[in-house]
């Protein structure tokens, strides 16, 4: 993933989540996602400095970590990680889905294809993407 998408969709997922996670820090959400990829690369703790650099968009996520990601079995730990760390604590689900809709619809990084996939999604409670 190029580092300005990563970063505008890591904001994108902040924004839509930090509240009704209670988190206050980007880099709360940062270790939330990825510390399932972290660990399985042995790469040890997430230092705050790393981390901020990250979420700031002034350092690309570990090169380890993204070759991982880029794995099925990494693609599926993150998935998961998302799951399991997100979307089961989030209060007001469908609130967040429009909002992250709206906000997707209006991003030139999201390819076409991809926002027709998830407003289907949106308008059809039985879709599967």
């Amino acid at each position: 993933m190029v580092k300005k998408y990563f970063y505008e969709t890591f904001n994108l997922l902040y924004e839509g989540v930090a509240d009704s996670l209670n988190i206050y820090q980007k880099e709360e959400l940062y270790r939330l996602i990825f510390a399932t990829s972290y660990e399985a690369v042995d790469f040890g703790y997430m230092y705050n400095d790393m981390v901020r650099k990250i979420t700031s968009g002034n350092l690309p996520v570990h090169r380890k970590v993204a070759k991982r990601i880029y794995t099925i079995e990494g693609f599926e730990e993150l998935r998961k990680s998302i799951e399991d760390n997100l979307y089961e604590k989030i209060k007001d689900k469908k609130d967040l889905f429009e909002t992250l809709k709206k906000t997707i619809e209006k991003k030139d990084f999201v390819p076409v294809a991809y926002k027709n996939r998830i407003m289907r999604a949106s308008y059809d409670d039985s879709y599967e993407a």
